[in-house]
């Protein structure tokens, strides 16, 4: 089953999303991140579909923000 653009907004929030003049669809983070941090900016699809995997790999590859312990 396809992808549809308002699933995929809904599941990247924190990525634009729009379709490609010559064809696809890209996403552009809303809010930019450093160039070292070895994450993109940019992530591009021939589809919706890819561009949704393209999408869960990065989130897959951010670091996770570290858990507070309460004081105790």
């Amino acid at each position: 089953m396809s992808v549809r653009l308002r699933e995929l907004i809904s599941a990247f929030p924190g990525w634009e999303i729009s379709d490609a003049a010559g064809g696809g669809w890209y996403a552009v983070r809303i809010a930019t991140i450093p160039a070292h941090s070895g994450l993109s900016n940019l992530r591009c699809g021939a589809t919706l579909d890819e561009l949704r995997k393209h999408l869960e790999l990065e989130a897959q590859r951010a670091p996770r923000p570290a858990r507070l312990r309460g004081a105790a």
